[in-house]
C-alpha cells in the first residue's frame, strides 16, 4: 500500500483495535457457549426427570441412560467448539502482536512510495497465551459430570 506514514499508522492502529475487539468477542463467546451447554444439560435433565405419577423402574433406568447419552454428546461437542474458538483467539492475538510490530517498524525514514504489507501472515507466537480459558470447559465438564453422577446415584 503506497501512502504517507501517518495514513499507514492510522490504518494499522485501526486494524489493531479491531483485532483486540475480535479477541474480546471470541473470549466472550467461549464463556457464553460453555454456559449455554451447561444450561442445556440441566434443562434437558430436568425435563426428562419431571415427576410422574409412579414411573416404573425400567422407565427410570431408561431415562438415566438417555441423560447419560445426552451429556456424553454435549461434552465433546463443547470441547470441539472450545478448541475452534481458542484457536481463533490465538490467531487474533497473533494479529494484534503483528500489528504492534508493524507500527513500531514505521519511522520517518519509511518512504511513502514503498509498499507496506498490512496483512502478512503472523509467524511469531502470541504475546498473550490466554491459558485462563482452559478453566472454562474444564469446570463445565466437571459440572456436567457431577450432575450425571448425582443422577446415577439418586435413581
Amino acid at each position: 500500500m503506497k501512502a504517507p506514514i501517518a495514513v499507514k499508522a492510522d490504518i494499522l492502529k485501526t486494524m489493531m483495535i479491531e483485532d483486540r475487539q475480535e479477541v474480546r468477542t471470541a473470549r466472550s463467546l467461549i464463556y457464553s457457549v460453555t454456559s449455554a451447554f451447561i444450561i442445556a444439560s440441566f434443562t434437558l435433565t430436568s425435563i426428562l426427570l419431571k415427576p410422574e405419577s409412579s414411573p416404573a423402574t425400567i422407565q427410570t433406568k431408561r431415562i438415566d441412560h438417555i441423560i447419560f447419552m445426552i451429556d456424553l454428546l454435549i461434552v465433546p461437542v463443547m470441547w470441539m467448539i472450545f478448541a475452534l474458538l481458542k484457536r481463533y483467539v490465538t490467531n487474533a492475538q497473533r494479529a494484534v502482536r503483528l500489528r504492534q510490530q508493524l507500527i513500531n517498524g514505521l519511522n520517518e525514514s519509511t518512504n511513502a512510495e514503498t509498499d507496506l504489507d498490512i496483512a502478512p501472515w503472523p509467524k511469531d507466537p502470541p504475546d498473550v497465551a490466554h491459558n485462563d480459558l482452559w478453566w472454562v470447559p474444564l469446570i463445565a465438564t466437571a459440572v456436567i459430570t457431577s450432575q450425571v453422577i448425582v443422577i446415577a446415584f439418586m435413581h
